[in-house]
């Protein structure tokens, strides 16, 4: 059973993985951002949700929510870096925690790193190009574009675009992170001031890391928006066939982090993620098994905090490499 709640925590954390301008006294310069890592020279990262919420497990609704502390360590290592900028990257989890109502749960280390483990090539703007087949995964995640497997994808949160931008500009960008039929997908970047506010924009607290500051570091927005429509069939499937639905799906997601970044040394320092999703699941008509119930709700609230491990180290063996 501990085991069964400990992926439950990290299921709630996949759940929710699916601008304006900045009042300034005079105009920025334009600037290209992109990732550019050393080759086999390795990054670990911890990643720390604070989860709260309700989310059906094993197809019961739950009638208490889940409050829960999930801690991820991922170590990335470079294998190749072309000469476009784009890099074959190895993500390992090295380890998952949990802790829920403040007791640890185990989660056994050979299903982590199941789901965590993961190879793929990203351009230098950090775009996911492709990815080798992974493992099947071993419990069905009921939201739809989720997959535990793309968590890698939150220590490049951001796409850079191809373009040069300024403080205060904003651009779309695809993300592996939720993705999939019947899910509209936005995930919007902003380069933001190091210091102040934007407007329109929601504030992230960023309390839990400290902000880096330097010529070199810049301040990162990110916005999300999902809207989900889906007619699903009784393997939960989505299907466009009225005649083969069974059951209907929606909500959103939506989110809002703020990402520091080294331009020097080409990678994420830390940052944070607040994220929020409203799921609802009926049952067209009466369910097949008169046990289950004819409406889930899933909603939950989540913080990561992402921090770049030993990074006094990374950085002068990051340099030594150039």
């Amino acid at each position: 059973m501990r085991q069964i709640i400990g992926i439950a925590a990290l299921m709630s954390l996949c759940v929710l993985i699916g601008g304006g301008a900045v009042s300034a006294a005079a105009e920025s310069p334009s600037k290209t951002l992109s990732y550019h890592l050393v080759n086999d020279v390795p990054l670990r990262y911890r990643l720390t949700a604070n989860i709260y919420g309700t989310v059906p497990i094993m197809g019961a609704q739950s009638d208490s929510p889940l409050t829960a502390v999930l801690t991820i360590v991922y170590q990335l290592r470079p294998k190749a870096v072309l000469a476009d900028g784009s890099m074959d990257i190895d993500f390992k989890g090295e380890s998952a925690d949990a802790e829920i109502e403040g007791i640890p749960f185990p989660i056994d280390p050979e299903q982590a790193q199941q789901l965590l483990n993961q190879s793929a090539t990203l351009s230098r703007t950090g775009e996911i190009l492709k990815t080798k087949p992974s493992a099947a995964l071993p419990f069905s995640v009921t939201v739809p574009g989720v997959d535990p497997r793309r968590l890698y994808s939150l220590l490049f949160p951001v796409v850079f675009s191809s373009k040069a931008v300024k403080v205060g500009d904003k651009w779309a960008f695809p993300s592996q992170l939720i993705s999939g039929e019947g899910a509209k997908v936005d995930f919007t970047g902003h380069l933001q001031a190091p210091k102040g506010k934007l407007k329109n924009m929601p504030e992230v607290d960023e309390k839990g890391f400290t902000a880096p500051t330097g010529k070199d570091i810049h301040r990162l927005g990110e916005t999300i928006n999902v809207v989900l429509q889906q007619k699903l069939d009784n393997e939960k499937k989505p299907v466009k066939d009225d005649s083969k639905a069974t059951r209907t799906r929606n909500g959103k997601i939506t989110g809002e982090g703020i990402y520091y970044f080294d331009q020097n040394l080409g990678y994420l320092i830390n940052g944070v993620l607040n994220m929020r999703a409203d799921i609802l699941e009926k049952v067209i008509g009466e369910p097949a098994n008169p046990n289950e119930p004819k409406e889930l709700v899933s909603k939950v609230k989540v913080r990561i905090v992402i921090q770049l491990i030993d990074a006094k180290e990374i950085g002068q063996a990051a340099a030594e490499g150039k």
